[in-house]
């Protein structure tokens, strides 16, 4: 496959395929909606960037500029994935509603009519960029400076999940969207033109999103796991590193929910003993028995 960017590819479908599994986790929610729509507009961006190398000269310059379509879609969604990640459920206002529609609809016309960048060697797809490129990276980064932002208030002034989230989201928008920014922007203003490069850092941000979003209560989860409940495969596995987060990133509060956690299995355990006390002839020792078989997982 000399004749597309293989790593490109790799990582749209690896980010398609992560948006579609978190979006089949139920109970749905609006937030894993948004978090699939952006990672069908990444896996647009992503896919254009590894097959366009495989297009004749003449469409290159076509290629640039359609490649940025799902681009214009990606600032605003993340914008939306951070609000409801971090709780915010004011409703955008109409003055803001009308004049994000105004901007994504004027870039889409841009992009769309090959207005953004000027092709100069095909063969490298290096370009000139547009005034109508520099706005639309000016754009982008209004709203990424927006939402981490709205992350960096999340890591300060909330507690528990809702801080351990924040910082999943922050941690994940440094790795991949500064790197896409030096990508697709600054280093194409050096002369270097290394945007393909931008998908790896997309990949690892998709997976440190996908983990924020489905960790909605890391001590639930744990509850889940430890009684065999069925839990997502990414939940399963990320339960232990974001419970050692937790407890990093808000140790009081990690503190109560554990304490408060490990006093709910105390009481189960009591009432369980009291019931068999009651209801059979047993024995302490083949009580403690059926007790530890009982709660086994709880106590390893």
């Amino acid at each position: 496959m000399n004749s597309i960017n293989l790593t490109s590819i790799l990582v749209a479908a690896f980010i398609l395929l992560l948006g579609g599994y978190v979006y089949s986790a139920q109970p749905r929610n609006r937030l894993q909606t948004t978090y699939f729509l952006l990672s069908v507009a990444l896996f647009g961006w992503l896919a254009c960037l590894g097959f366009r190398i495989a297009l004749p000269f003449e469409l290159r310059e076509l290629a640039l500029n359609w490649t940025l379509i799902p681009v214009v879609l990606v600032p605003f969604l993340l914008y939306l994935v951070v609000r409801q990640v971090v709780g915010i459920s004011e409703n955008l206002s109409p003055f803001f509603r009308i004049l994000n529609s105004l901007c994504i609809g004027f870039f889409l016309v841009v992009t769309v009519s090959c207005e953004a960048v000027e092709i100069r060697e095909p063969a490298k797809f290096s370009y000139k960029a547009t005034w109508k490129y520099h706005t639309l990276i000016m754009y982008s980064a209004v709203y990424i400076l927006w939402s981490i932002g709205l992350m960096g208030k999340g890591i300060t002034r909330s507690r528990g999940m809702n801080r351990v989230r924040s910082f999943l989201l922050l941690l994940g928008a440094s790795i991949g969207l500064v790197g896409s920014i030096l990508c697709v922007y600054v280093f194409p203003l050096l002369g270097i033109f290394v945007a393909q490069y931008s998908a790896i850092g997309l990949g690892i941000s998709a997976v440190l999103w996908a983990v924020a979003i489905l960790h909605y209560d890391a001590f639930e989860i744990k509850d889940k796991l430890l009684a065999g409940e069925s839990v997502p495969f990414l939940t399963r596995y990320s339960n232990i590193p974001v419970m050692g987060l937790y407890s990093f990133l808000d140790p009081s509060e990690y503190r109560i929910k554990s304490l408060k956690q490990k006093a709910f299995l105390v009481h189960r355990v009591i009432l369980q003993n009291h019931m068999l006390l009651l209801g059979t002839e047993w024995d302490d020792t083949l009580r403690a028995k059926i007790i530890a078989k009982r709660f086994g997982n709880y106590l390893k």
